[in-house]
């Protein structure tokens, strides 16, 4: 799949989104109304015209994406039916409390459920110490596999990230659900993640005052690592991700308040899609392209035989 290169060359959705052989994918601006697990995004892979069955418009999936100003518009496909375009979920917050209380269900109690939960992290290098800053915690999360008969519900316990809002003292939740569940253990129907109500934007784990440039990381888990090594080595230098995944470009104006040359870390290991593409690699190609000349793609070689995945 060829990026585009320039924001003077024609806008193609083929270039900027992973679709299947029949040309459904998930709708970038679905995605950042919670709704990832749902390929609403219709692809005509002859044309390039595409339409979202959300009824999402051209301009709010091209915003998601981050699509470069000025490049020519795509025309989605004309459908008999009216759609009626659904706004996004509002962002909901929850209080400095609720935090403090998930935060000591991780660390204070003795439970299987915390047991695994610390055994995940610590294997991905959380101490307790970090874990306290970064304010983890830990939350049941109900499935309902048929449909939304009450008593098929399943409890499932939930890794808790907590990321500052915009509103003082008030956090979005970002739930990693069961992530010690792998294989035939983990059940169909349990997504990996739960983030209804965060908007699109930038998570910062550090952020000096006088920060002189950006090291961007694909996910929490690397920006919260990243952030602790910087911090302990006190360098100018700020460590943040985007809340939506590798594959949606923040809005140009968060990307404006990014210190000096941003570095993007983003995985070179992650399993390729239907089409070949690498996830991490073309999300970090979409975000250079709109960072423009302060983007730099790092190349990090990999450890022999890594297999740890957040």
């Amino acid at each position: 799949m060829t990026q585009p290169t320039s924001a003077h060359e024609p806008f193609d959705i083929r270039a900027w989104v992973d679709h299947n052989r029949s040309g459904r994918a998930a709708c970038p601006a679905c995605v950042q109304a919670g709704k990832a697990n749902q390929r609403n995004l219709s692809i005509d892979l002859t044309t390039g015209a595409y339409h979202c069955w959300r009824g999402c418009t051209t301009a709010q999936i091209r915003e998601a994406l981050g699509a470069p100003k000025g490049s020519a518009a795509n025309v989605s496909q004309v459908r008999s039916q009216h759609v009626q375009a659904v706004p996004p979920t509002q962002p909901r917050t929850i209080s400095q409390e609720r935090v403090r209380q998930s935060q000591k269900r991780l660390l204070h109690s003795a439970g299987q459920p915390q047991t695994k939960a610390l055994a995940w992290l610590q294997a991905r290098g959380f101490t307790h110490e970090m874990i306290a800053h970064y304010r983890l915690g830990l939350e049941p999360y109900w499935l309902t596999p048929e449909g939304n008969k009450a008593a098929s519900k399943e409890c499932y316990w939930a890794i808790a990230l907590h990321l500052p809002a915009e509103a003082s003292g008030h956090f979005y939740r970002k739930l990693r659900l069961a992530p010690w569940l792998t294989g035939e253990e983990r059940p169909a129907g349990l997504p990996k993640w739960s983030q209804y109500g965060v908007p699109a934007t930038l998570f910062y784990t550090y952020h000096p005052d006088q920060a002189e440039a950006t090291w961007f990381c694909e996910g929490e888990w690397d920006a919260m690592r990243l952030g602790w090594l910087a911090r302990q080595l006190q360098t100018s230098v700020a460590v943040c991700c985007a809340t939506a995944g590798c594959g949606t470009v923040p809005k140009q104006a968060d990307l404006a308040q990014l210190p000096g040359t941003v570095t993007l870390f983003f995985d070179r290991n992650d399993t390729p899609t239907q089409t070949g593409t690498i996830p991490g690699e073309a999300g970090a190609r979409k975000l250079a392209l709109a960072l423009g000349d302060r983007g730099k793609i790092a190349l990090v070689p990999m450890p022999d035989g890594c297999t740890v995945r957040g």
